[in-house]
């Protein structure tokens, strides 16, 4: 289901969050922040979402930061999330089902050519798969013996990426999807 919301509002929100978030949290993936602020979701408490609020020293950088523009201030970090899977359950239930969802390497034609807001689940590594990776590799290497029939070793990749897909290259991270071969599903929707 489309995003009731015009490609150039939701560009405008999302330039007006992004240089602030840059600015007040440099230490953390800030995709959540952006994307909860642009389409004006916010976490709940209740269900369990963690926010800016839950990091320390986050008040400190919301200060440094400044007022970057409407509601981006230290007063309101309970306002946006910080982990990208707890906002797609908010974003299905404001806008409905993604107009385009499935395993990237399969449904980028579907999404090539038009303007909306993009997931893609187990895109990248955290620092805790990186661990788990080299954990599973020293194991590996120290029992079996390498030949041709060895399988190969998994990659863990949990981390998880929202942004805005302007036809052809996500916004923020400036990636297209084009040809890809990522294994993780995407979720898009297309702005009104």
């Amino acid at each position: 289901m489309p995003i009731p919301l015009p490609w150039g509002k939701l560009q405008t929100r999302f330039a007006t969050v992004r240089p602030w978030a840059a600015k007040a949290f440099p230490q953390i993936n800030r995709c959540a922040v952006c994307v909860s602020y642009t389409l004006g979701i916010e976490p709940s408490k209740q269900e369990g979402d963690a926010t800016l609020a839950d990091l320390p020293g986050a008040q400190l950088g919301a200060r440094k930061a400044g007022a970057g523009g409407p509601g981006l201030s230290d007063k309101f970090l309970d306002l946006f999330f910080i982990r990208a899977a707890e906002l797609l359950p908010r974003v299905q239930a404001k806008f409905g089902a993604a107009d385009v969802e499935g395993r990237s390497s399969v449904v980028w034609p579907r999404v090539e050519g038009k303007r909306g807001v993009l997931y893609l689940e187990d895109c990248y590594q955290t620092e805790g798969d990186k661990k788990a990776n080299a954990v599973l590799t020293s194991f590996v290497a120290g029992v079996l013996d390498f030949r041709a029939e060895t399988p190969e070793i998994s990659v863990f990749a949990s981390g998880d990426h929202w942004d805005l897909f302007d036809g052809g290259r996500m916004v923020a991270d400036g990636s297209p999807i084009r040809n890809n071969g990522h294994p993780g599903k995407l979720y898009f929707w297309a702005a009104a």
